[in-house]
């Protein structure tokens, strides 16, 4: 099911990206685009190389740990009953991660000695550091099953501001050795923000409008990177204005263009994908018909 939520508009996304952008080098791909990251890519295993993880579409890493993660939840469903379990988990995947990333940082060096940013972006893009992440997001569930749904429009309020702060706080959090890392300052104050929400839904942020936005999302996020190259290319920088009037400027543009495309995209991709998807399981699902006797 998930593989046709998410692969035919990835397989789209890789061919757009590579008629746009070429196959020339670039931050994720220094040597630039080669015939091996393709297969890579569309397996999903873009994710534990170096030179594949972002290579091909500008944010194809997330779709890489987030098909890794799909892989795992049997393993964690049956391993994290509770939120104790859960937080024992996030305390280990933090230690994982560090650990892994003070062992293979050499090691990756030796291999690009000159490009000590594509390793460090890699460390921080792979699977291992975001499993934190994926921890908060199922101690976030874990809270909702014990939370009774009762609305309670003071506690949303202070969980909302609690987020708010986190988010502000989040953009310039430095810890010791970096043992937090700044996303996961992020997902916690995602998992007070859904709290927030939980128990008191205002309608500022979630109504009809929020609703579409989020159901769209997957194609906003893996198309509005062509949106942002063809305003680039209609509109070269530098603007004519501030920097703070050029950010608004920028943001209302391509929001305004990338919505439309991404409900397109989700009318006519997306939604066919996930009713074939259905259909295919429903057959595998169906019982075999009984033996007769002749």
């Amino acid at each position: 099911r998930r593989f046709f939520r998410i692969a035919p508009l990835f397989y789209l996304a890789i061919g757009l990206y590579t008629l746009v952008y070429g196959f020339g080098p670039r931050e994720y791909a220094p040597n630039g685009i080669q015939a091996w990251q393709y297969p890579l890519t569309f397996l999903f295993l873009n994710g534990w190389h170096p030179e594949a993880i972002n290579s091909i579409v500008p944010i194809e890493w997330s779709v890489a740990i987030e098909m890794t993660f799909y892989l795992c939840i049997p393993l964690l469903f049956a391993a994290l009953k509770d939120l104790e379990s859960t937080g024992l988990f996030i305390i280990g995947s933090l230690i994982l991660q560090f650990t892994l990333a003070a062992v293979l940082t050499p090691v990756l060096m030796l291999h690009y000695p000159d490009q000590s940013r594509l390793v460090r972006s890699f460390l921080f893009l792979w699977f291992f550091s975001q499993l934190p992440v994926f921890g908060i997001g199922i101690a976030t569930y874990h809270i909702f099953r014990a939370t009774k749904l009762v609305k309670d429009r003071k506690l949303g309020l202070t969980l909302l501001a609690g987020a708010v702060f986190l988010f502000v706080v989040g953009l310039n959090v430095k810890t010791f050795l970096g043992l937090l890392p700044q996303h996961v300052f992020y997902a916690v104050a995602f998992l007070l923000f859904a709290l927030a929400l939980h128990y008191h839904p205002t309608r500022v942020l979630v109504n009809p409008f929020t609703r579409w936005v989020g159901r769209v999302s997957y194609s906003l996020y893996l198309l509005h990177f062509l949106v942002v190259e063809l305003i680039m290319r209609a509109l070269p920088a530098p603007w004519p204005m501030g920097k703070t009037t050029a950010f608004f400027l920028a943001f209302v543009l391509i929001t305004g263009l990338s919505l439309p495309v991404a409900g397109l995209s989700y009318r006519f991709i997306e939604v066919p994908g996930m009713n074939f998807g259905k259909r295919l399981i429903r057959g595998l699902e169906k019982p075999a018909a009984p033996q007769t006797a002749p």
